[in-house]
């Protein structure tokens, strides 16, 4: 299962998305996870679209969750529902047309394929909708008899930012031309030590596995920091955007899990 972040085409503009697909190359059924009001909080990071999302994603069921126009990084301003309900078609057609649900083949896939879960800006890597993801991927591991390492790797994205050292920055507003960004960075990220990445229920989680199978499994951190960037950054020139920077920095702000096994397969024992 592979968990991917990616823009879809909306009628306002770019909408910054999150696709938990299927084994089957043709699933029989998928769902698109809408969430609040983005006028009081709504995300497609929030807590109730999340859980919702993994409620069904463990009944095999491919989800697909969005943010509506003007929010987080998705193009546009908020619409007041009308705007919003063209951007749920506009999810819906990805949905049904671009076979975004199959997830790639590749050697190895199954419970210890990679899998990518971003890090919106601001949260502590280690922590949230990623320590959602290591306790599933634990589970499973833990269910077929796995005996390795899950490797877990931090990187973070350069943000066009607005803002000053004293009151905080904020990524800038999409269409501010990326000239005048206050900086360009992530300092929240800079400002944590190795310890400060994860929340305290992560560090259980990672400590808790290890112990329960007496060794078995263990976890490996790592915080790559922004030197990895595996999604390029647009070339800047006058025109270019906030918003147009901030995607590829979001790319870029994510965490990655894989599963090394040291159980020999078959063919080289």
């Amino acid at each position: 299962i592979f968990h991917r972040a990616f823009f879809l085409d909306g009628p306002a503009g770019v909408l910054e998305a999150m696709v938990w697909t299927s084994p089957l190359v043709h699933p029989p059924r998928a769902a698109v996870v809408c969430h609040p009001h983005p006028l009081f909080g709504g995300t497609m990071h929030n807590k109730v679209v999340f859980q919702t999302a993994k409620a069904l994603h463990q009944l095999g069921i491919p989800v697909l969750r969005f943010n509506f126009r003007g929010t987080g990084l998705s193009a546009g301003t908020h619409d007041h529902g009308k705007g919003e309900q063209e951007d749920v078609r506009a999810a819906l057609s990805t949905a049904n047309s671009s076979g975004i649900f199959a997830a790639p083949s590749a050697p190895g896939a199954g419970p210890a394929a990679a899998r990518v879960e971003p890090v919106p800006y601001g949260e502590v890597a280690f922590d949230h909708s990623r320590l959602e993801v290591l306790r599933d991927m634990l589970i499973k591991l833990e269910a077929q008899g796995f005996h390795g390492v899950v490797k877990i790797s931090s990187s973070a994205g350069l943000f066009c930012l607005s803002g000053n050292a004293t009151d905080g920055y904020v990524p800038a507003p999409p269409t501010l031309p990326i000239n005048r960004c206050d900086m360009i960075g992530n300092p929240l990220d800079e400002a944590l030590s190795g310890q400060q990445r994860q929340s305290l229920a992560f560090a259980n989680l990672v400590a808790g596995v290890r112990q329960r199978t007496s060794g078995a499994i263990t976890v490996a951190l790592e915080s790559t920091g922004t030197a990895h960037a595996g999604t390029p950054y647009p070339t800047r020139t006058e025109s270019l955007t906030a918003g147009e920077w901030n995607r590829a920095a979001a790319a870029n702000n994510r965490v990655e899990f894989s599963a090394e096994s040291s159980t020999p397969s078959p063919s080289a024992q």
